[in-house]
């Protein structure tokens, strides 16, 4: 199997994996077939009553630094791969849309605060904010799309493409969450 192809299979089981570990019991909560933003506050940080709780319950989340997951554009790109592998692995699926870096660095800790499995994380200028996070969070797994993680914990992975392939890195998105669904990812 080539490279390419094992690492989006790999990303894949990854996404699948983090949707199907847990739902956030906010309204943004979803299912794998439908998709909308949670409005996070600290007082709807979840406690005991998230499906996310649940080791049965896969979850992931979603958390764009700009731009919206309709926008043509990476977020978008990344939206469809986490949004595969709920399908896929029939997680729970939520997605969180950031106005600046502070906003950014409170709905990564919002989803992961709530039980997510897997966060998934946009944004070219802000690796640290998700490296930050997976040191704070080692039982949630982290995917920086676009992000160089080879710094970073082993619970933090980065996903590194050409522009000439931002389209195609969806399927590895996917591939990735459904391989650390399996437990067969870092």
């Amino acid at each position: 199997m080539a490279p390419r192809t094992s690492l989006t299979l790999a990303l894949g089981a990854a996404c699948a994996l983090l949707v199907a570990g847990c739902s956030s019991p906010s309204p943004a909560d979803t299912s794998a077939t439908s998709e909308s933003a949670a409005q996070p506050t600290s007082e709807s940080i979840p406690q005991d009553g998230s499906p996310c709780a649940d080791p049965n319950t896969f979850c992931v989340g979603l958390v764009v630094e700009s731009g919206t997951v309709d926008d043509g554009s990476l977020n978008e790109a990344a939206f469809e791969g986490v949004r595969d592998a709920a399908i896929a692995t029939d997680a729970v699926v939520t997605y969180l849309e950031s106005t600046d870096e502070d906003p950014y660095a409170a709905n990564i800790d919002y989803l992961a605060l709530s039980g997510y499995d897997v966060v998934v994380t946009t944004g070219v200028d802000v690796p640290q904010v998700t490296i930050d996070a997976a040191v704070a969070h080692p039982d949630t797994r982290f995917i920086g799309i676009s992000q160089n993680m080879a710094d970073g914990p082993a619970n933090a992975t980065g996903l590194l493409f050409a522009d000439d392939e931002a389209g195609s890195f969806t399927e590895e998105l996917t591939g990735l969450i459904v391989e650390m669904h399996a437990g067969a990812a870092p």
